[in-house]
């Protein structure tokens, strides 16, 4: 007896045995196919990416080809950036040009740089100028960050024009220096514009499925939020001599990296995003609301006699979040500001001012270099030195509600959309969320948990989705923040460049509300107009954004 109840031991044991391996094996299956499915979609979208670039590229040169700029100045522009004269000013407010005029200046017909314009206008004309000279001349271009341009820098001193000089031996192409000197810095802006986007495709794709629980089931959700991404409303600006690209390519990063715990590369992803654009300080939110809940959750359940060790850990997490995470992600804007104090506010680095008060000195003018501060760069002797806000300010009236005039009515309906679609988007979650959205996640929902057991799941995740709450609150932070300071109509491409969330709630807006097609319908419109149109306008030097 005894030896058969060994052997049926034995049997249970062997079943339980082959029970764990098949169970193991399964598992391993259902990860090969959730990889090789994630595979697939980065790789099939990445190609519309591609394609999709392509076409925004040769639309922008044709409607700039075959529709008149709106402002002459726009000519003006690269010509007076392409002048090695470096004392002469932007020439955005120069009116003495005609557009025939500003065609002979440096640049004829055959020239790729004529062809080209659309694609650095507004902006662009200070990064390219910026880019073409290696430093920042005037405080005005303070306004706008380094890594950007010194990219495009360093892109056409090692890549672009070694090739262009490489061409011009084995063809007959004239040498670049003739096209003139921004031809290949423009060149670099594009292609590296293009890169950029193309990259962060497969970037927001990763992103949205770790968010959704890398499950097979919401490859739908995944697909449709990033076929909005690729085809959204600041195509344009991703497509130019911008920083959009490069700012969503760093923030997506960073993002995931942050949905994975991976804190360091999080962190120095956020970095090179506030390297690129001053609003990349405001990713360091992801990592105090980190800190925050952690605390709460640990306090929450800890025991009393684990008081000293839980002191220990909050230090620790305060030292990894607050000390370290933050610091890293704002040294990037702190270093840009203390050099803009460098060169304008010390006499070591204003020899020429220096030179002036000196004259003004021997002709019996009392001055010093305190005066002259006072009088050309006021801000340096504020409490705070604070070049870019000030920049921001004096060179683009930007500041607190003072972008709401009447005159302005025309951009507030420019931006209506991404207004109403953020509005909605964020209202819907916390209604959704109440308790959780108010208390900062720190209470539960009362709202029902996600299942699989309908299509509709599929598309409500990104109300059922816990994870999507520091989203949210990121969402509404930059939205607050465009509609009491930022010139309104910024919106568009502030939002489209740095929030995936905007197009996650696009995303649920399409398939939810496929009942009634109304509203995927406008959304699908909109997206596609303002990519569209927004070429045409921009590159012809109208208002846009």
């Amino acid at each position: 007896m005894q030896s058969l109840s060994d052997h049926h031991q034995q049997q249970g044991n062997e079943h339980t045995s082959k029970g764990n391996i098949h169970s193991e094996v399964s598992h391993q299956q259902q990860h090969h196919h959730q990889t090789d499915t994630l595979t697939k979609l980065i790789f099939k979208l990445t190609g519309v990416a591609i394609l999709f670039r392509l076409m925004i590229i040769l639309w922008i040169l044709v409607v700039d080809y075959l529709v008149k700029d709106y402002d002459s100045s726009s000519y003006a522009d690269i010509a007076l950036i392409n002048s090695n004269n470096s004392t002469i000013s932007i020439g955005r407010n120069i009116d003495q040009f005609s557009e025939d005029q500003a065609k002979t200046i440096n640049y004829t017909f055959g020239n790729p740089l004529y062809y080209g314009r659309g694609f650095a206008h507004w902006d662009g004309v200070f990064f390219l100028r910026i880019a073409s000279k290696g430093q920042y001349e005037y405080e005005s271009f303070f306004a706008f960050f380094p890594f950007y341009p010194m990219t495009i820098r360093t892109v056409t001193l090692y890549v672009i024009r070694p090739f262009m000089t490489a061409l011009t031996y084995f063809t007959n192409i004239r040498d670049s220096n003739n096209y003139g000197d921004l031809t290949p810095f423009m060149i670099s802006g594009v292609l590296i514009s293009n890169i950029c986007f193309v990259i962060s495709v497969g970037i927001f794709i990763k992103l949205t499925w770790e968010l959704v629980g890398r499950n097979s089931y919401y490859t739908h959700f995944v697909r449709t939020s990033a076929l909005l991404y690729i085809f959204n409303p600041a195509t344009v600006f991703m497509s130019v001599v911008y920083t959009e690209s490069m700012f969503s390519l760093f923030s997506l990063c960073g993002m995931y990296y942050h949905v994975r715990k991976r804190h360091i590369f999080s962190c120095l992803f956020f970095a090179l995003a506030t390297c690129t654009r001053g609003n990349g300080i405001a990713l360091a939110g992801f990592y105090i609301y980190q800190f925050m809940l952690e605390e709460y959750l640990r306090w929450k359940n800890s025991k009393r006699d684990d008081l000293t060790r839980n002191i220990s850990k909050t230090i620790m997490a305060f030292l990894k979040y607050i000390v370290f995470g933050c610091f890293i992600v704002w040294l990037p804007y702190i270093t840009f500001q203390a050099y803009g104090y460098y060169q304008f506010c010390t006499e070591q680095s204003n020899q020429l001012a220096l030179t002036i008060i000196q004259s003004l000195n021997d002709s019996g003018v009392n001055t010093h270099f305190q005066d002259y501060l006072a009088q050309v760069h006021p801000w340096c002797l504020t409490r705070i030195p604070h070049l870019y806000s000030y920049v921001q300010s004096k060179y683009w009236n930007v500041g607190f509600l003072k972008y709401y005039e009447l005159k302005q009515v025309p951009n507030f309906i420019l931006a209506f959309p991404v207004i109403t679609i953020s509005l909605c988007g964020i209202f819907q979650y916390a209604r959704h969320n109440k308790q959780y959205f108010l208390s900062l996640g720190f209470r539960a929902s009362t709202s029902q948990p996600q299942t699989q057991q309908s299509h509709d799941h599929t598309a409500a995740y990104f109300l059922n989705n816990k994870s999507m709450l520091v989203f949210v609150y990121y969402w509404f932070t930059l939205v607050l923040q465009g509609l009491a300071i930022m010139h309104i109509q910024v919106l568009t491409r502030f939002i489209s460049s740095a929030l995936p969330i905007f197009y996650w709630f696009s995303a649920h807006l399409v398939l939810v509300e496929n009942r009634s097609t109304t509203v995927p319908k406008l959304i699908l419109c909109y997206f596609l107009s303002y990519a569209l149109i927004g070429c045409v306008l921009f590159s012809n030097f109208y208002p846009w954004s």
